[in-house]
């Protein structure tokens, strides 16, 4: 055997030093608080999903301005689902053509407005402020496309 194969190395200090400790707590906060974030937000969701059956009773029984159109039902449902889960969750409403509508509202004044249209399609309208806005059409298959996902990432996250 070699003689560096039979010289041990020094071990060294296997207790924390109160930096490293003070680390690992600050980062089992910042767990902590993520945690939660998630929970918050899933939360957030639920109460979306929740709203949207709520409007489709309420506007089947006849107690709202304008009756969801089924298309739109479908198409919201299918909408809110497909929303990354980072993302803020987004206010639901019923406008008066019965469309379900998604609305995210900026820190700044800025909005983001998704509407499932009872044609299938999605309508979006952005306003960042009084000098810029956009807005589209566009159909939605199995994901988001990406000029919706861009608008609402710009408001939401």
């Amino acid at each position: 055997m070699s003689r560096l194969a039979t010289q041990s190395a020094p071990v060294a200090n296997s207790s924390p030093s109160s930096g490293t400790v003070q680390a690992a707590n600050r980062v089992e906060k910042g767990v902590g608080k993520s945690f939660v974030s998630l929970k918050q937000q899933r939360a957030a969701f639920i109460e979306c999903f929740d709203k949207i059956e709520e409007l489709w009773e309420d506007s089947t029984a006849g107690r709202t301005e304008a009756r969801l159109s089924d298309t739109s039902y479908e198409l919201g449902k299918a909408f809110l689902a497909a929303i990354p889960s980072f993302y803020v969750a987004p206010e639901v409403s019923l406008d008066v053509d019965g469309e379900l509508v998604f609305d995210w509202f900026g820190n700044y004044g800025e909005l983001v407005s998704v509407c499932a249209q009872s044609n299938g399609r999605l309508a979006y309208a952005a306003r960042y402020s009084a000098s810029r806005a956009t807005h589209g059409h566009t159909v939605m298959d199995q994901t988001i496309p990406l000029e919706v996902i861009r608008e609402i990432k710009a408001v939401a996250q």
